[in-house]
Parts: C-alpha cells; sequence; structure tokens
C-alpha cells in the first residue's frame, strides 16, 4: 500500500513537472541579441548556438533576434522588446543609464579574466610607430564600439586627429580586417579576442591599450526575474576553461562567450563609469 503510495506520488510530481514545463515552454518568449559585430549570417553562425543551448537546457523559449546597429539594439532593450542582450562595455554603460538595464553576466576571456585590451595592428612594411600613421588612412570599427572609442583615445594621444590622419568607418569586423589585409587602410584597431581571426597572418602591434571592462550581458527592464535567475545558472554551469566537454561544446561559439561566465563584481557598475569617464568625449 505504502509502496503504490509512494509510485502515485511520484508520478504525480513528475505530471506536474512536466505541466509547469510546458506551459513555460508555450508561454511568451523570451528574446535575446547581440551587438552587430559581424555580417548577419555570421552573427546567426555564432550566436545562434546559445539560443540552441538555452531552448535545450531550460523551461523557456528563448527567441534569438538580429539588429543591424548598436542604436537599433539599444533602442530595442529599452523600449523592451529584447530581454537580454551581449553587448560591450560603452553600450553597456549607455543602457543602464539611459533606461535601467541591469548586467547580470560578464564573460570571461581565454584567461579567464573579465577584461579586454583594444589594439592597433599594421600589416603595412613602413609603420613602425604610431607617429607613422600621420597623414595615412586608419581603420575604424563602428561608433559606440570600444574598438572605435579606445583607438581614437590612443591616436589622440599621439597627437593623430582628423586633421593629419585619414579615419575611415567599417561597420562590419570583417570588413575592417580586410581592409587591412589588402592594404586600404596602414593600420586598424580591434580588440584583443578578435586576433584569433588573423592567425597566420604577419601583422604587427602598434599599440596596446590598458585593460577595459568586456562583454556582459544585460537584462531589460521588463525581464522576469525569473527569467534572468534561469539564464544565469544555465549559462554559469559551463565550465569550458575547465572541462573538456564544456569546451566542445561552446567551440564553435564566439570568442567573446566562449570561454565561461563570472556573476558582476560588486564594482562593476562603478567600473563601467569610471570606464566612461576616462573615454567618454570620444563616444558619438
Amino acid at each position: 500500500m505504502k509502496k503504490n503510495c509512494l509510485i502515485g506520488l511520484l508520478v504525480f510530481v513528475a505530471v506536474m513537472i512536466g505541466t509547469h514545463i510546458a506551459e513555460a515552454k508555450s508561454g511568451k518568449r523570451v528574446i535575446f541579441s547581440v551587438v552587430p559585430v559581424h555580417a548577419p549570417e555570421k552573427i546567426w553562425q555564432l550566436y545562434y548556438p546559445v539560443v540552441e543551448y538555452l531552448n535545450k537546457n531550460t523551461p523557456i523559449n528563448w527567441e534569438f533576434r538580429l539588429y543591424t546597429s548598436h542604436e537599433a539594439l539599444e533602442e530595442g532593450i529599452c523600449k523592451g522588446d529584447v530581454h537580454i542582450i551581449l553587448t560591450g562595455p560603452f553600450l553597456a554603460y549607455r543602457v543602464y543609464k539611459g533606461c535601467g538595464a541591469k548586467p547580470i553576466l560578464l564573460a570571461l576571456n581565454d584567461e579567464g579574466k573579465v577584461s579586454m585590451k583594444i589594439l592597433l595592428i599594421t600589416m603595412d612594411p613602413e609603420i613602425k610607430a604610431l607617429k607613422d600613421l600621420k597623414g595615412k588612412k586608419v581603420g575604424l570599427f563602428k561608433p559606440i564600439t570600444a574598438a572605435y572609442i579606445v583607438t581614437k583615445a590612443m591616436l589622440e594621444k599621439e597627437g593623430l586627429n582628423e586633421q593629419n590622419t585619414q579615419f575611415i568607418v567599417f561597420q562590419g569586423l570583417d570588413r575592417l580586417i580586410e581592409a587591412m589585409m589588402a592594404g586600404t587602410v596602414s593600420a586598424i584597431g580591434l580588440r584583443d579576442n578578435v586576433l584569433v581571426l588573423l592567425k597566420g597572418h604577419n601583422y604587427r602591434e602598434i599599440k596596446v591599450s590598458e585593460p577595459i571592462p568586456g562583454f556582459v550581458f544585460m537584462a531589460s527592464t521588463n525581464a522576469p526575474e525569473t527569467v534572468k535567475t534561469i539564464f544565469i545558472r544555465s549559462m554559469l554551469k559551463l565550465k569550458p576553461l575547465s572541462n573538456k566537454g564544456h569546451e566542445l561544446l561552446m567551440q564553435g561559439w564566439d570568442e567573446t562567450i566562449k570561454y565561461g561566465f563570472i556573476n558582476p563584481t560588486g564594482d562593476y557598475l562603478q567600473l563601467l563609469e569610471r570606464n566612461n569617464m576616462m573615454y567618454g568625449r570620444h563616444i558619438k
């Protein structure tokens, strides 16, 4: 009798859990997006596996939405059209100050740190130092990005500006790199975790910035607490720097998110503010 009651209870619990998951799965979709640093098809290739992982391992319907610009993504999270985004430090600060979005998870780099550096690199044999870029063409990534803002700051510190240097802005990371390789520009500014795309090519580093805050997941004000909690727990389970299975699972993910995650430190918002104060005047 007791055995039958126990079995009945277990069946009831299983049915209730299944019903809860089914109801959650059939509910309103949670929208996830990322900053558009690549062409749309490449963004889909590198980031959609994250959504597949979340749909497989959480009781939530996740939808991946592409935005064509940083400004459109900013508008999307501030309007509540997207619930969680992955972004760099400057846009993170903008949506925090502008519409109350909050950091919920920090992405680690391949050294297990939450910082990144911006580099000025060249493949032009005539360029030996920053001063050699005077009168030359320099490729910059789109405004609002750390690569644009910090590169402009490093150049300005050496006396290089619009009056003596030609800046060419590229809307796609791939096009920026292609321009340097083709010799269209003499140097480009990009973040350190992008260098994997240049593996095997003979580039040289001209200047490296101090560490700045890395990539972060930001949640909109209308993202439910349960959604944020489930997202954080599911992502924190991934330990690719110490778990070979997780490393294999994430090997096709973008460099910004393939090394794991940690909760934001207590002073993270202060770090964002300090970073913005240091480079803010270069933000367009």
